[in-house]
């Protein structure tokens, strides 16, 4: 076993990976863990190279998680989709809970771990979150149950007590954009999918192969700087317009916590070019409207707007109605 397992196969988050490398060469798993972090921090790829070592198997990020269905004593479960809209259900169900607890029950295959991930675990079910917690509550021997989330919001304390947190954050833009470089990628297309990507080496690589993610992503950039100078009632639209309808709490934080991604990639390009450091800036595409925006409002109110939506970023985590946040952020923007 690699000594570096996981930190050798991720990009930024060095810490967490190494403290993972660590459990492994010590022997020193914990029963229950949580992933939580960011999307396209890096958390599945981390444990992928996590439960290959422990595991003993060979695994490569673009696998995935189901990969891992090839070793017999592995359970995997997320939010299922609708036979009849293919849409994914709002919640992990109970009964996804209790066939997972089952399948922990029974012995071993092949004598050694027994793994379980929940994949999203954000959106377990109350009735699942309270399965689940006796799982954890009557741990068997080699056995691992491992949450991976984006957000605590909708996971229970009573679960989260129970569970060894292993946190996931932004990665440097400079691990990024070595990274891309590594990959083939040309140092200019390199430097701007790093500044693109905000901290998200997950969002860097889909951009770097994927032509429609990354006319997603132009089109979210475009309206949040569209935002910064239009007109109040337009700002108010357009944020509840990007709040699902009929979605659950879940995923209204997470819409609206892309906003909010957005609107600090564009305010921390505005502070760059208020502070007279181009270099900084990480949606070049854009330069003209937010240096506009930056000479009007002046370095100090863009830090404070920096500020706001970091703090409502955490308004989120604390359950706050997404809404009522982003109606704070057009308002003071």
């Amino acid at each position: 076993m690699s000594r570096k397992a996981v930190e050798s196969g991720l990009i930024g988050n060095r810490r967490a990976a190494a403290f993972l490398d660590r459990t492994l060469e010590r022997g020193t798993v914990a029963h229950g863990l949580l992933f939580l972090g960011p999307a396209g921090v890096g958390k599945r790829t981390a444990l992928g190279f996590f439960l290959a070592a422990l595991l003993g198997r060979t695994w490569a990020p673009a696998d995935g998680l189901a990969a891992f269905h090839a070793y017999p004593d592995f359970t995997l479960i997320a939010r299922e989709r609708d036979e009849k809209t293919e849409k994914l259900h709002k919640n992990i169900s109970i009964e996804q809970v209790r066939a997972l607890r089952e399948r922990l029950q029974m012995g071993s295959f092949l004598s050694g771990w027994k793994v379980a991930v929940v994949d999203g675990a954000e959106y377990l079910s109350p009735g699942a979150a309270n399965a689940l917690l006796k799982t954890l509550e009557e741990p068997t021997p080699k056995t691992l149950l491992v949450l991976v989330a984006d957000a605590r919001v909708g996971i229970p304390d009573t679960v989260l007590s129970r569970l060894q947190l292993i946190r996931f954050g932004l990665a440097p833009r400079q691990d990024i954009r070595q990274a891309l470089l590594d990959r083939g990628i040309a140092r200019p297309d390199a430097d701007a999918l790093a500044g693109r990507a905000a901290g998200r080496p997950g969002i860097a690589l889909s951009l770097s192969v994927d032509v429609e993610t990354r006319e997603e992503d132009d089109a979210r950039y475009a309206q949040a700087v569209a935002a910064l100078d239009a007109p109040l009632h337009e700002r108010l639209a357009a944020f509840q317009k990007a709040l699902p309808e009929r979605a659950g709490a879940v995923d209204q934080a997470q819409a609206a916590k892309g906003v909010l991604a957005a609107i600090g990639t564009a305010l921390a390009d505005a502070l760059s070019l208020s502070l007279g450091e181009p270099g900084r800036v990480r949606l070049p595409d854009f330069s003209g409207a937010i240096g506009r925006y930056a000479a009007r409002r002046g370095p100090g109110a863009i830090a404070a707007l920096l500020e706001d939506t970091d703090r409502a970023a955490a308004d989120l985590d604390a359950n706050i109605n997404p809404k009522l946040v982003l109606d704070h952020i057009a308002f003071v923007l």
